[in-house]
């Protein structure tokens, strides 16, 4: 850093691993390896366990969410398992505790799935979650959740899921099954208006504070291989750059 090098330094942290960090580096959230159960760490509450979970990891493998956390280091979402074993998102603050977000209807009335909701982000002010919900057809639904409205679906064809999200959650990206396709395609949604980034297989993973820069993969079908690259908005349309 600078002209003179910079002396870096690491810590070990015990029990679980780290999926997010604060803007200011000084909070970390992850799951626990031993249960997947959510916990932050700071120098202020080392080691806290702060999560629901009961082993959803080995339950429901790559739907069972990730551990997010806002700028400030004071919120955290996760997916939580309630009394019933039924799992859902929740936000954590600091201070406050845990509020759960999907009540036991899907929008529309659906009835959810016995495993009927996950978290996988928050936004970078810690007001906005977003996740996905399970319909009794078995499909995957991408949405967002704020306190003061609740669940709002996110635009969806077909199947979808949320990856990363902005600084004020205005901006989402992930995947969605659309018809006529058989693989993930690369998506992001804009005040929950559905873009499509790829004509083919690919997937979105997180989003720019700012929200005008995707970062995700797609498979590029001159080369053979799944290639990463961004895509840039330009007020117009989101231009690909590998």
């Amino acid at each position: 850093v600078g002209e003179a090098a910079a002396q870096a330094s690491y810590r070990t942290i015990d029990n679980f691993y780290i999926s997010a960090i604060s803007a200011d580096g000084n909070a970390a959230a992850g799951p626990l390896t031993f249960n997947f159960e959510a916990a932050r760490w700071s120098a202020d509450l080392p080691d806290t366990v702060v999560g629901l979970g009961r082993d959803t990891w080995t339950t429901l493998g790559r739907w069972a969410g990730k551990v997010d956390i806002s700028a400030d280091g004071n919120r955290i979402s996760s997916s939580v398992a309630t009394d019933d074993s039924l799992m859902t998102f929740g936000l954590w603050e600091k201070g406050v505790g845990w509020t759960l977000s999907m009540p036991p209807l899907a929008p529309g009335g659906q009835i959810f799935d016995s495993a009927y909701g996950s978290g996988w982000g928050l936004s970078g002010d810690g007001q906005v979650g977003t996740g996905m919900y399970w319909t009794t057809q078995g499909n995957g639904q991408a949405c967002l959740w704020t306190a003061a409205s609740g669940i709002t679906v996110l635009d969806s064809p077909s199947q979808s899921r949320p990856n990363g999200i902005d600084f004020d959650g205005n901006v989402v990206t992930g995947w969605s099954y659309t018809p006529g396709y058989t693989q993930r395609t690369a998506t992001v949604w804009v005040d929950g208006e559905l873009t499509l980034l790829t004509t083919g297989p690919g997937e979105g993973y997180n989003v720019s504070s700012d929200g005008n820069t995707v970062l995700g993969e797609f498979f590029d079908e001159s080369t053979g291989l799944v290639t990463a690259c961004i895509w840039t908005n330009t007020g117009d349309s989101w231009i690909q750059n590998v």
